[in-house]
């Protein structure tokens, strides 16, 4: 089988050839994330090299629209490590019970399938309709397909078991509509969400959030962006606010770290403690 060795510098000429093409800048994605996207499509796309990638996403702009739709953080499933949601309903929702209205910024939102769960959640929990979720994502066509809400009927029926360990109250049957084989979201689970584009490599903090999730995003960044995204973080995330990161990732580079407490060691959620 074969595979991508190309440099960092070649790397880094095809991501500045994706920059000019598409206004998108992914230079501060980690490389080994990249790596796995580039084996990942040579076996999708049959693309040979990096270099026979770079000319066909420069002159095709569906393809260069996949690729970059396959940068995005996309959930496995929608109840993806149901304990995430479990110490969420029993350790954040009383919490966040005490604030008369609920700003919720879910960043790096993909597909949309862990928003939903998120919405589920809260709803079940009795504070959705006083809490507004900002759902973003870097790229238009995926904001796009998150904000159908449209899933292919095995996906939610696949769902119903890991629904119930998240601490589901009843049936997920009942959050969608079953046409053609698809599953619809319901309009009442979508209606407290606000699905937009936002890119965490350059655009700034948009409102003041009691809870913001930024799940298995970090991972797919280096260093620098790593860094920028817990500045969005610090400037986003009222005090005591909650951050929800993924199983797979820490405070632990953060320079302010000392400013969050961890809630649950069963999960990755941190109070904001400092100002």
């Amino acid at each position: 089988m074969l595979v991508f060795r190309e440099s960092a510098k070649e790397i880094d000429g095809f991501l500045e050839s994706l920059l000019v093409a598409s206004d998108v800048d992914c230079q501060h994605y980690a490389r080994a994330a990249l790596r796995r996207r580039f084996l990942n499509w040579r076996q999708e796309e049959g693309v040979e090299n990096l270099e026979d990638l770079r000319e066909r996403v420069g002159s095709d702009p569906l393809l260069r629209e996949r690729w970059l739709s396959a940068l995005s953080v996309h959930p496995i499933s929608m109840f993806r490590e149901p304990g995430f949601l479990r110490v969420f309903r029993c350790e954040v929702v009383p919490f966040l019970r005490t604030f008369p209205s609920i700003n919720i910024w879910h960043m790096g939102c993909g597909g949309g399938e862990q928003v939903y769960a998120l919405a589920i959640a809260l709803r079940e929990e009795g504070i959705y309709e006083r809490s507004r979720i900002y759902a973003t994502d870097s790229f238009d066509s995926v904001v796009a397909r998150a904000k159908r809400g449209i899933y292919p009927l095995e996906h939610w029926t696949s769902q119903s078991d890991l629904y119930l360990e998240s601490g589901g109250h009843a049936a997920l049957s009942n959050y969608y509509s079953v046409e053609d084989g698809f599953g619809f979201a319901h309009p009442a689970l979508r209606d407290r969400i606000v699905f937009a584009q936002h890119n965490l490599s350059t655009d700034a903090s948009f409102n003041e959030f009691q809870l913001i999730i930024c799940r298995d995003v970090l991972i797919y960044f280096n260093r620098r962006l790593h860094t920028r995204v817990l500045n969005l973080v610090d400037n986003s995330l009222c005090r005591f606010g909650v951050l929800g990161l993924g199983f797979g990732e820490s405070l632990r580079l953060h320079p302010r770290r000392d400013q969050y407490e961890e809630i649950s060691t069963a999960a990755r959620f941190f109070r904001r403690v400092g100002l």
